[in-house]
Order: structure tokens, then C-alpha cells, then sequence
């Protein structure tokens, strides 16, 4: 392994261990230290993108959870609807951070491999980037909806 060049702010961190940070920083603090990390990974243009990703993601998740609720109140399906609102917040906090972590897995290992030259050389693919956030909401909000429909119904 190499050593970052003096225009790399150091050597990479593990995105599977920044993410694993959700647990102590929610994952707004996990997604904004995955921003960081990509300048270590030579991709410094987008790291205010992932904050901001973060920052809505967060904002989104916690107007689904009012949403859900306010509409819960309003039809009297409490229960339902706070699932709903959940499985959105889910789906959205970790379909962003997943998606980012699933980017930076690629590179990260191209450094641990090949050092810095293989790592700049990454070719990224955007489309698995939203692919995976798609999948990670569709699941979250599936099985939340799931559940949230067989308790409803008992």
C-alpha cells in the first residue's frame, strides 16, 4: 500500500466502517462522514453533494414521519400510518447511505489492492449508486408496509 500524494488529504477509510457509525451518529452523521471520506478517495467535487444528500435525507425522512402521522390522525388508522411514515424514513436515511457506502466500496478496495494509482483509476457507475438506493427503499418500505398491514389486520 502506498501512501496518499501530498494533494490526497490521507489514505481512505473503510465505508463499511463509517457507515457502521449509524449507530452512534445516525445516519446523518454516518453519511457525512462518508462525505468526507471522499476526498480521501481523490473525489473531492463530491463530497458537498453527499452532505447535502445526507442533510435532505434526514429532512425527508422526518417530514415522512409527520406526514404519516398527521394523515394517522386524520383517518384514525394511528398504527398504519406510522409504519408508513417509518418504512419512508427507513428507506430514505439508509437507501442514501447504503448507495454511498456501495460507491465507495469499489475504490476503496482498488486502494487496498493497487494503491492509489488503481483507486483514482475506479471506473464508478452511477447507475448502481441509484439502483441500490431504489432497492434499499423498495425493500424498507415493503416490509414495513407488510408488517404494518398483518398487525392492522388482526
Amino acid at each position: 500500500m502506498q501512501p496518499a500524494p501530498p494533494d490526497l488529504p490521507g489514505d481512505p477509510r473503510d465505508p463499511n466502517r463509517l457507515a457502521g457509525a449509524s449507530y452512534f451518529l445516525t445516519t446523518l452523521g454516518a453519511g457525512l462522514l462518508l462525505a468526507q471520506n471522499w476526498k480521501r478517495l481523490g473525489k473531492p467535487e463530491w463530497v458537498r453533494p453527499t452532505q447535502i444528500a445526507s442533510l435532505v435525507g434526514l429532512l425527508l425522512a422526518l417530514a415522512s414521519i409527520i406526514l404519516g402521522i398527521s394523515i394517522a390522525v386524520a383517518n384514525k388508522s394511528l398504527l398504519f400510518m406510522i409504519f408508513v411514515g417509518g418504512g419512508a424514513a427507513l428507506g430514505i436515511n439508509f437507501g442514501i447511505m447504503l448507495a454511498t457506502v456501495r460507491t465507495q466500496v469499489g475504490p476503496f478496495k482498488a486502494w487496498k489492492t493497487g494503491g492509489v494509482p488503481a483507486m483514482l483509476a475506479y471506473p464508478y457507475r452511477p447507475n448502481t449508486t441509484r439502483n441500490t438506493f431504489i432497492v434499499v427503499f423498495a425493500l424498507c418500505m415493503a416490509f414495513v408496509v407488510g408488517v404494518a398491514v398483518l398487525v392492522s389486520s388482526t
